[in-house]
């Protein structure tokens, strides 16, 4: 069905790091053969690896199974509590996070700034982003 698998074990540092505790990206083919073994610094750099593999795949029209670490959705009614009324609610959700958080190249960024926000405007307390320090 799929002619590349691509897994990515995805990262939260606040600085670039490799190693343990880091972002990595594994590729195999269809055989199981490695393709590609990343430990990028910070998810700029893996954002790059990734957009050059997938402009890569889709030059040689391959189907490509893409991974991650991390819940890709919400819960129903996640939009509007946040008082989203976007269309559809998936992607209001989605453009909402991506307008306020801010990513630098070098890892920094503010994703405990815009949990504390969410989860004002979700409930009024400290849930349900209540990873944040």
């Amino acid at each position: 069905m799929f002619d590349t698998f691509v897994i990515v074990d995805w990262s939260a540092a606040n600085q670039p790091k490799t190693g343990r505790d880091s972002i990595w990206i594994c590729a195999v083919d269809r055989r199981g053969r490695e393709c590609l073994v990343e430990n990028p610094a910070t998810r700029y750099a893996a954002k790059n690896v990734l957009g050059n593999l997938l402009t890569d795949a889709a030059a040689r029209r391959e189907r490509v199974l893409l991974g991650f670490d991390f819940p890709f959705g919400y819960p129903a009614g996640f939009a509007q509590r946040l008082g989203l009324n976007g269309a559809p609610a998936w992607r209001a959700v989605w453009d909402e996070i991506a307008s306020r958080v801010t990513d630098a190249e070098n890892n920094r960024n503010d994703r405990f700034t815009v949990a504390a926000e969410f989860n004002r405007r979700v409930s009024n307390r400290a849930f349900p982003f209540w990873g944040c320090p």
